[in-house]
């Protein structure tokens, strides 16, 4: 499936890493990524299910991913519109606009900063 996305989805943005790019997840699992560094617009590539293999490697059928733009070690949350309504095979969908929320770094709260430890400690100079 095709997914276009329009300059009024990166409209705000200020991309600065070459590295960044936005990706589709579902279920903790990559179903598509593309480069969003010097771009007004893209398309991305979103796979779907292969049914011939055991395991699923891909969205199936109405399965709706998240979308989310990776960049300067944030991830931004994109809610996408019109809202993405589902994977068709060889489907294809524009768009045009996104509510760009988030910037927060690692978003999973059971992760340990082991740098808390040292949040009481006094490093004034006597």
């Amino acid at each position: 499936m095709t997914v276009m996305l329009t300059p009024g989805v990166f409209s705000g943005l200020n991309i600065v890493n070459e590295d960044a790019y936005i990706s589709a997840v579902s279920d903790g699992m990559l179903v598509g990524s593309a480069s969003v560094y010097g771009v007004s617009q893209t398309a991305l590539s979103v796979w779907g299910d292969d049914s011939s293999t055991p395991d699923a490697d891909g969205l199936g059928s109405g399965a709706v991913p998240q979308f989310a733009i990776l960049h300067d070690g944030n991830v931004l949350n994109v809610a996408e519109i019109p809202q993405f309504t589902g994977y068709v095979t060889n489907g294809i969908v524009n768009i045009t606009d996104a509510v760009i929320s988030g910037g927060s770094g690692c978003t999973d709260q059971n992760a340990c900063n082991a740098m808390t430890m040292y949040a009481d400690v006094d490093y004034t100079d006597d």
